[in-house]
């Protein structure tokens, strides 16, 4: 992805692209790591479909992509999710180890994710940074019992929205 070349200087990248084959995962896996986006502070990528259409499947995207900010010091935003139109999410990499990266981000403070149905709800809330302050997740697949008890941190002063 010629796009992402001498980004030395970025501090904003947000992405909404349709699948493209293992294209993609092959991209970010080229431009993973903190080095590559030293200023890198917000970073959004949505996965868009068309209902109706084929998708080729890249059960590596969304891990390749996670890579890309693993462990990132600078990042204070980050928005992984898929429109509605993308529906068979699994297809490409988007599960519960997906969350793993977050214990990763340490001054992350905005953050939007889906979560995923194999993602267990207790688990869910032990994932998401105690600095993050701003808190929006799109929930499919619980009951709504668990939704509203996502973080078992305080959340006083803290925006939180949760979509069910």
């Amino acid at each position: 992805m010629q796009l992402l070349e001498g980004s030395q200087k970025l501090e904003s990248l947000r992405l909404e692209v349709p699948p493209g084959g293992d294209v993609l995962s092959g991209a970010f896996r080229s431009y993973s790591g903190p080095e590559l986006f030293p200023a890198l502070r917000e970073f959004s990528f949505i996965l868009w479909g068309v209902v109706g259409e084929e998708e080729e499947e890249d059960p590596d995207l969304f891990p390749a992509v996670a890579e890309v900010v693993r462990g990132h010091p600078m990042l204070e935003t980050l928005c992984m999710s898929y429109k509605d139109g993308s529906l068979n999410h699994e297809d490409f990499g988007y599960d519960a180890a997906l969350w793993g990266v977050l214990p990763s981000l340490v001054h992350l403070r905005t953050l939007s994710m889906d979560v995923p149905e194999d993602l267990l709800p207790d688990l869910c809330g032990w994932l998401i940074p105690r600095t993050v302050v701003a808190l929006e997740v799109r929930v499919t697949s619980w009951e709504v019992d668990y939704a509203v008890c996502i973080s078992p941190y305080p959340i006083s002063g803290h925006t939180m929205l949760i979509v069910v």
